[in-house]
Formats: C-alpha cells, structure tokens, sequence
C-alpha cells in the first residue's frame, strides 16, 4: 500500500474540509499516479469531491459498520480488516493501493504503507490550518525527488528496513 499526500512545511493537509492551495502540476501528478489503481479515502474527503474519482476504485473507509456497494460503485467499509484484504487481493494482482486522505484515514493506514508521494508545498507556512499529516520522517527515507518547481517539491519515500533496501527509487510504472 502506498500513500499519495500534499503537505505544507507545517505539515497542513486541509483548512475547513478544503485543500488550501491550487497546484495543476500536483493534481496532473496525481491523476497520472493513481490513475488505474485503488483509492482509499476517508468519508469527508469523497464528500468535498463529490463523485468517484473516474479511472479508479474507489474505497471509502467510514465510521457506518458493515461492508457496503454504493450506487455508484463506491465500496464502503468501516472495517480495517476488509481494506487489509483488499489490499493484498489487488497488489497480488499486480495493482496498486493508494491511501489519499483524510487525516484520520492516514493515521489508520500509514503503518501500512510501504510507500509515500509526498508533495511538499511551498510558501504556505503561515496558513489558516485544521488538518494535518501524520509524522512519517523516523519510518521512511526519500529515494527519489520527481518534480520540483518554485512552488512545489514532489518526493518519493520508502519505508526503511530490510524489505525496502536496494529497491529502486521510482516503483510506479508511469513515473
């Protein structure tokens, strides 16, 4: 399982159910990573989306019990055990898991992500700020920065230990 998140250096994922900055190039990053894969998110960031993310299964983890099909094809679970066996089921079929929000859904799923995009965003330091990404730097190293620009720097993490070591920085297929 991988995850995919935009962080200021205060590490602000959000402000009022919101994404306080407008970043093309992060959301073309985006699409282009997760694109074909599973998307895991939380019940408040499908809400401030408001449909399926097209090209991709969408899983949405909430507080409802049980394991439901929306009309729209959205799974929805309140089971971390079932997102588990989700996610060995499509990974053993050689695609991928992407976590992609909210902070609760990172803080559940980080422990276990063996990956993290992270766009680290830059000049907004001092923003309104009610959201934030876990911290992450004691268990990942960065293998690999993909894009930079003034306002942005896009890095690739692995998480460190033995099943990581001598892989390859850039695992996704598109990059």
């Amino acid at each position: 399982m991988k995850a995919i998140v935009a962080i200021t250096e205060n590490r602000v994922i959000g402000y009022r159910g919101g994404i306080p900055w407008r970043l093309p190039e992060d959301l073309r990053f985006f699409r282009e990573v997760t694109w074909g894969a599973t998307v895991i998110m939380g019940r408040r960031t499908y809400d401030s989306i408001g449909h399926p993310l097209p090209g991709r299964e969408n899983v949405v983890l909430t507080r409802k019990g049980g394991l439901q099909v929306a009309r729209n094809g959205v799974l929805c679970t309140s089971d971390l055990k079932v997102i588990a066996r989700l996610c060995k089921q499509v990974e053993k079929s050689g695609g991928e898991v992407f976590v992609v929000g909210g902070a609760g859904v990172y803080k559940a799923l980080l422990p276990l992500c063996n990956e993290i995009f992270v766009t680290h965003v830059k000049g907004y330091g001092s923003l309104k700020e009610d959201t934030f990404f876990p911290p992450f730097e004691k268990e990942f190293d960065s293998k690999a920065f993909i894009r930079e620009n003034r306002r942005m720097r896009i890095v690739h993490y692995l998480r460190r230990g033995p099943k990581n070591e001598g892989r390859p920085g850039l695992t996704h297929r598109r990059l």
